[in-house]
């Protein structure tokens, strides 16, 4: 399931969590604790890539709740800003990893990431 994130610059980049999105509990933490893997795929790849897909079920798998970063403007994101996804895209880093981070319901959410260059 895939949330979008609007970034403070007005850019749009998605979070593809493989099942569902982390609903936090009321008192801000997370029924499911497991790790999340934050997989980030290469250029002008998403979450819909074959290679993607494969790396996120084996996190699930492993014990990990994997989520893909789609990157502004690739595939099917929309432009909503002047930047798009290129080679400086490590700079919406920070947004993405405090809404997982959100998103779980924990400051201290364990997240390990993996990237691909293809």
């Amino acid at each position: 399931e895939e949330q979008l994130l609007v970034l403070r610059d007005g850019g749009t980049v998605g979070l593809d969590w493989w099942g569902s999105v982390p609903v936090p509990t009321p008192a801000g933490g997370s029924i499911d604790s497991r790790p999340v893997a934050l997989v980030l795929p290469g250029m002008a790849n998403s979450s819909l890539s074959w290679y993607i897909r494969r790396c996120m079920e084996r996190f699930a798998r492993a014990g990990f709740r994997p989520v893909a970063l789609n990157y502004r403007g690739v595939e099917h994101m929309p432009i909503t800003s002047a930047r798009l996804g290129c080679a400086d895209t490590w700079k919406d880093l920070p947004e993405v990893l405090a809404a997982v981070r959100a998103a779980v319901g924990s400051a201290s959410a364990r997240i390990v990431a993996v990237g691909f260059s293809r």
